[in-house]
């Protein structure tokens, strides 16, 4: 990962590696698709609770269920 990346790039990056449609990651983290979508094109940048759900479910059970 390179440090110059940015939120959206990771966050794809992330979702792609988990092998999860990125209506299924924003369900399990429990985040609006359209705002998680806009999030990932770079449009808006996530706040930080959106943010921490996110974490939570990269580093959690939850992307196991």
């Amino acid at each position: 990962m390179n440090s110059n990346q940015s939120v959206g790039i990771i966050l794809y990056g992330i979702r792609t590696a988990m092998g999860f449609s990125l209506s299924e990651f924003a369900r399990r983290a429990d985040v609006d698709i359209a705002h998680y979508s806009r999030i990932e094109k770079e449009v808006v940048k996530p706040g930080y609770d959106t943010l921490y759900k996110l974490c939570l479910l990269y580093t959690s059970d939850a992307a196991d269920e």
